[in-house]
C-alpha cells in the first residue's frame, strides 16, 4: 500500500462531505486533504470539485488556518 492511500485509507468522502458543507472545520479540513492526497483536484478535476476545494480552503483561512492560507495563496500564485 503505498503512503498516500494509508494516509486517506477507511475515509468515507461522501461522509466526510456532508459534514464540510455543514461548516465543520475538521470535516473541511479532512475534506481538503483528502481531495489533494488523491488527485481529485487540479485542472482536469471536475470544476464543482475544484470550487468546492477552494471553498474549504476560503473558509478555513478566514478560521485563522495558517496552513491554508499558504495552500489558498500557491494556487492563486500559480
Amino acid at each position: 500500500m503505498s503512503a498516500k492511500h494509508s494516509v486517506t485509507a477507511g475515509i468515507n468522502l461522501e461522509e466526510v462531505l456532508k459534514y464540510a458543507d455543514q461548516g465543520d472545520p475538521d470535516a473541511m479540513l479532512a475534506a481538503v486533504g483528502y481531495l489533494a492526497a488523491e488527485g481529485y483536484i487540479g485542472e482536469d478535476a471536475a470544476p464543482e470539485i475544484n470550487e468546492r476545494y477552494l471553498g474549504y480552503l476560503n473558509k478555513l483561512t478566514a478560521l485563522g488556518n495558517s496552513a491554508c492560507f499558504i495552500y489558498l495563496g500557491n494556487i492563486y500564485v500559480t
